[in-house]
């Protein structure tokens, strides 16, 4: 069994005196929080993975079974790692950064939920830097990353006994995606004082209005489309790649939130290339050049999917924060 004990104490110790925050108060600002380690409990995971169970309900990996696609590494890591828990072939690197990000969103009890996996390999969290950006409605902000964590869950487990694998978990307000249309968050992991990031990982948002009704959307990069409910039949399990995503709706309560002309069973495959770069480097932009309704989901599909081919938008480049 994993030894969770010596992380916890490496949390009361490091984290509330020694993580770094690099950036200004920026989109969540709010009131000072608690420390983190004094104020969170771990979630029920029952195969000790890393991930809590409700957090792989809402990624698509088996609660139950500690490596979900039986490669001998943990779900948590892998999706650490931004590796694939589904595909045995798609593997940490040897050559990989001793710490490593990554970001998902679903829905949990009604809230849009923002997921955060760090892998800390000597799990010493007081000499490590982290960021975290939001781009929204154009303009982007470096938020307060200990304010912003303090306002969710923290998960916590030692996958060899000196690393620690933490996994946060926090609400992001709908209301804060009214308005933008598209919300690009980024972060990124790495030593205190190096002048670029070990790792990066972004998340991209939106909005869809139909029928009167607003649905969080949710374009899941290919390394987190469970490919196993893709067909082959259109880009699906043989073809996925760089670029392959789905444009998934999160509704906050189920189905009845869903407008009544989606189509069930689908899912909104959209293929995106990079057509440009800011002055700055900060953002990209994407542009979508395929999509279609894919079948063999547990999710909608709005029939207007085809006609986002041609569409571009603005996303996070979280590298550039720190010169990666």
């Amino acid at each position: 069994m994993p030894d969770f004990s010596l992380t916890r104490k490496i949390l009361a110790l490091a984290l509330p005196a020694g993580l770094v925050v690099i950036g200004l108060l920026g989109a969540l600002d709010g009131p000072s929080r608690p420390p983190l380690a004094g104020s969170q409990r771990d979630a029920p995971d029952f195969d000790g993975d890393g991930l809590s169970d409700r957090i792989e309900g809402g990624l698509g990996t088996s609660p139950w079974v500690r490596d979900t696609d039986g490669d001998n590494i943990p779900d948590g890591l892998e999706v650490a790692h931004q590796t694939s828990p589904w595909d045995p072939t798609d593997v940490p690197s040897h050559q990989a950064a001793p710490n490593q990000v990554a970001l998902f969103a679903r829905t949990s009890g009604g809230q849009l939920m923002i997921t955060m996996v760090l892998y800390i390999g000597d799990a010493d969290l007081s000499t490590k830097a982290l960021t975290i950006e939001f781009l929204r409605g154009g303009s982007s902000s470096v938020a307060d990353a200990s304010r912003l964590l303090g306002l969710g869950h923290m998960q916590s487990i030692n996958i060899s006994g000196h690393d620690a694998l933490l996994t946060y978990d926090f609400p992001l307000p709908q209301s804060f995606l009214l308005g933008a249309g598209e919300v690009s968050i980024g972060a990124t992991i790495g030593q205190v004082g190096s002048s670029s990031p070990d790792a990066k990982a972004t998340l991209n948002l939106g909005v869809k209005f139909s029928q009167g009704q607003v649905t969080p959307m949710y374009r899941r990069d290919y390394k987190l489309i469970p490919y196993l409910l893709l067909t082959a039949s259109q880009g699906g399990s043989t073809s996925l790649g760089s670029g392959d995503t789905v444009h998934q709706p999160l509704p906050a309560g189920g189905s009845g939130d869903m407008p009544g002309s989606w189509l069930p069973g689908r899912v909104c495959y959209q293929k995106l290339e990079t057509v440009g770069v800011s002055a700055s480097g900060m953002t990209i932009t994407k542009e979508v050049v395929d999509a279609f309704c894919e079948d063999q989901w547990s999710s909608w599909c709005d029939m207007d999917c085809p006609g986002t081919i041609g569409q571009t938008f603005e996303v996070l480049d979280p590298g550039a924060l720190l010169g990666g």
